[in-house]
């Protein structure tokens, strides 16, 4: 097949982090795969285009703009699938085949506040008549937006995100005692909810007497380096963090690509998120035998089961994470090690790419148009 995937950009994150793995795993399978975008965000383009995937920058100018270019992109390369991450873009593969088409076209519902309608989701639900397929991450939210567009029950299909396994393998190593060494991976921005892990940090000292060594990698939104207009929450955190004086153990870098041995590194994981879809970091920190503290939400319990390989905290009450913590950090070696083990299983009995591929195939194979 001739596929077209199409996202906003390439920079850091979960839904463009699950495309590429999508675009390797597709053109593995021997099909023609390209990717477009429309903003010059290139994190992740030098991998696609390493791996022999062609990536098409498309120049945004006016929304009007936009359709026209994707529109023409679209129809002047002849795919036979049109696969669209996120909001935007799905709007835009839905009208690239406005009135007719030769393609399929499967669209995406990735992201939102579950239980919560926001400003363009009725339109952007109502466009999706327009597609072939929906694709969640999630069964939560599929059944929050099928409740809320009952017509496209039919059209609703639950992916789970994948994770590379022979990639994000569990480490050769001990596990350590004592002091947890806690890794976060995410954007810093609102949902992500930093501040409950600073609060979180001053209760497990203050209260337990314990310190724990917290890494936060995420984009801080600088431009030109220097804060820019979106990194409010990352300016608040370095102050909270100062305030309480954490500095010695609350550290925040850049984010990078090379996560794998972040995770390996880790005694437990965390994401304190208000809201998520299926978390990459989640998946790839299982398949790297890591145990979890993660938000009790969404479809987080799917992956952490507590007392099995990790823990679930309510993302707006800093003493429960800070009882997490401080039950991890009086676990001996062995029961980490078994958390860590159990993450590994759940990662290789929900998350693996030949099942996420097959899914995509399936539908797209689906929905040709002869």
């Amino acid at each position: 097949m001739r596929i077209d995937l199409i996202i906003d950009h390439l920079d850091s994150g979960g839904a463009q982090r699950q495309l590429v793995v999508l675009a390797h795993l597709l053109k593995k399978a021997g099909h023609e795969v390209r990717v477009i975008v429309y903003y010059d965000q290139d994190f992740f383009g030098d991998e696609l285009r390493q791996a022999g995937v062609t990536v098409k920058l498309i120049s945004p100018g006016s929304k009007l703009s936009r359709i026209i270019k994707v529109r023409t992109a679209i129809r002047k390369h002849k795919p036979d699938a049109v696969i669209a991450y996120l909001h935007t873009p799905g709007i835009l593969a839905e009208l690239a085949g406005f009135p007719r088409r030769k393609f399929a076209v499967i669209s995406s519902e990735l992201t939102g506040t579950t239980g919560v309608m926001r400003k363009g989701d009725g339109i952007r639900y109502q466009l999706h008549r327009l597609a072939d397929a929906v694709v969640t991450n999630g069964q939560t939210l599929a059944d929050f937006v099928t409740r809320q567009a009952p017509w496209l029950k039919n059209k609703m299909h639950v992916i789970v995100n994948c994770v590379e396994l022979d990639r994000f393998t569990v480490p050769d190593k001990p596990e350590r005692p004592g002091v947890p060494n806690v890794v976060v991976l995410g954007r810093l921005s609102p949902e992500k909810n930093p501040m409950v892990l600073v609060r979180a940090l001053i209760l497990l000292r203050d209260r337990h007497g314990v310190q724990a060594r917290v890494d936060w990698y995420g984009n801080p939104f600088f431009v030109d380096g220097k804060p820019g207009p979106n990194s409010g929450v990352y300016l608040e955190l370095i102050d909270g963090i100062e305030k309480a004086g954490l500095q010695d153990q609350f550290y925040v870098h850049q984010p990078t690509t090379d996560v794998v041995p972040l995770y390996q590194n880790a005694s437990i994981i965390c994401l304190p998120s208000l809201y998520e879809g299926m978390s990459n970091v989640i998946c790839e920190a299982l398949s790297c035998g890591r145990p979890a503290l993660v938000s009790r939400i969404c479809d987080n319990d799917l992956l952490v089961r507590p007392g099995e390989n990790g823990y679930l905290f309510d993302p707006e009450n800093p003493q429960e994470l800070a009882d997490c913590l401080y039950d991890f950090s009086q676990l001996d070696v062995n029961r980490r090690a078994a958390m860590g083990a159990r993450s590994r299983q759940i990662a290789e009995e929900l998350l693996a790419p030949s099942v996420f591929l097959k899914q995509y195939e399936s539908l797209a194979m689906k929905h040709m148009k002869s």
